[in-house]
């Protein structure tokens, strides 16, 4: 953020009529316009001029997206770091999407963002054009987009995993586990031909070990 625009603060003035009444409305109004930056647009410049300052450079309104962007784009690049195969795979335009998507449909409700990865595949899923249909008419490429997504999260769990010896069993309709490791040692592997995988990961040391087994 530019060294010349100061912090936000609230607006002490005639225009507080219309503004939070409190210090707690305050802080309800500005984590809703951070979360849910559209709703703030639709209450006008107005609006926001009434709760925040303006500077010599910037509007009310103007300053408030520097905040609204800069948190997004934290929680985009969390979720860059969280599945890059996933990216790899769809293209970084693509990606930013679907994971747009699932921030304005589950924003953040925790003060870190530890637990918050854990809904992108179920929200891939949920959100899966070909949902209703048999499981055996589904999109293989769909099949491959939801496989990854769980396979990265499943690998970030035994990863991180409490628990001495963490091991979780997976079963995919693609052996994305492949596609993965060749993307993490930045190769470009071609998306993988459907086939039945069971993979159990396993953590050894600091290591995630990765095995196809027997059904």
């Amino acid at each position: 953020m530019p060294t010349t625009t100061p912090p936000l603060a609230p607006h002490h003035s005639a225009a507080d009529a219309a503004g939070p009444a409190d210090l707690a409305d305050l802080q309800r109004w500005f984590q809703t316009a951070i979360l849910h930056p559209h709703a703030a647009e639709g209450e006008g410049a107005d609006r926001v001029a009434a709760v925040l300052t303006s500077s010599s450079r910037q509007a009310a309104h103007e300053r408030l997206a520097v905040y609204q962007r800069g948190y997004r784009l934290r929680l985009l690049g969390s979720l860059h770091s969280c599945f890059p195969a996933l990216r790899h795979l769809l293209g970084p335009e693509a990606f930013d999407v679907l994971a747009t998507e699932y921030l304005d449909a589950l924003p953040p409700r925790g003060y870190t963002l530890d637990h918050y990865m854990e809904g992108f595949p179920a929200h891939l899923i949920q959100g899966r054009p070909d949902a209703g249909r048999p499981a055996d008419e589904r999109d293989p490429w769909v099949d491959l987009v939801v496989d990854l997504a769980r396979f990265e999260r499943a690998f970030a769990e035994v990863y991180d995993a409490a628990e001495p010896h963490p091991h979780r069993l997976l079963a995919c309709r693609h052996p994305v586990h492949t596609y993965a490791t060749a993307v993490a040692r930045g190769q470009a592997p071609a998306p993988p031909p459907a086939r039945p995988v069971l993979l159990t990961l396993r953590r050894r040391g600091h290591t995630v070990v990765v095995t196809e087994t027997a059904p």
